[in-house]
């Protein structure tokens, strides 16, 4: 692996990561490039509603889900959509066949939806395509003594800089199931950290 790739080795052993895909074979080859790259603590599922159930099952906690966006019956987009609604914090990384600009549209689907997106892949998923995009998970989260996190200032600069956005939930009447309005929920494309939850700046 070229020094770029190289991790640090209790990072990587320490992660857990779960392996979406439809197909067997598929996910085979995902686990044989994350076990060169030292991840053993892998869990594999075939479909979207395998994939919730682990995200939400008690004590379980993943750190990265590389997730396919075409399966049958419960897809990737349905994933996204289901875990930006529990609120599911998980870094993802999107991989499929699709073209590059359905891969970027998803991606940023997924990331309008407040969910930490690494960034895509396309298949055939490869150490040198997915090992700089998991080394970015080794990043430290901001805190108030580092200068990059927020800041009036920095704040200020979002405003400006139409950093600063919302994106819309919809609120369902669950005895009728209509539209009974929307939730404005405010996002911060944070040029470090990427997009921060109003948690993160709406004190400043």
């Amino acid at each position: 692996m070229t020094d770029e790739l190289q991790f640090d080795r209790e990072f990587v052993a320490s992660l857990s990561v779960l392996v979406v895909d439809d197909q067997e074979h598929v996910r085979r080859w995902i686990i044989r490039i994350l076990h060169e790259m030292g991840i053993t603590r892998i869990t594999e599922v075939s479909n979207g509603r395998e994939a919730l159930a682990q995200v939400t099952a008690p004590g379980v906690a993943f750190d990265l889900i590389l997730c396919d966006l075409k399966m049958p019956e419960y897809d990737g987009v349905e994933l996204i959509r289901s875990m930006s609604l529990i609120g599911v914090q998980t870094a993802v990384i999107l991989i499929s066949v699709e073209s590059e600009r359905v891969l970027e549209t998803s991606a940023l689907l997924a990331e309008e939806r407040g969910l930490r997106v690494l960034g895509v892949v396309a298949k055939p998923v490869s150490v040198a395509k997915l090992a700089p995009l998991v080394k970015s998970l080794d990043v430290v989260a901001p805190s108030e003594s580092d200068e990059r996190a927020p800041s009036p200032d920095r704040l200020r600069g979002a405003l400006t800089g139409g950093a600063l956005h919302l994106v819309y939930q919809p609120k369902i009447e669950m005895a009728t199931g209509r539209l009974s309005g929307v939730e404005a929920l405010a996002r911060w494309r944070h040029p470090d950290f990427g997009p921060l939850l109003p948690n993160a700046f709406v004190q400043l």
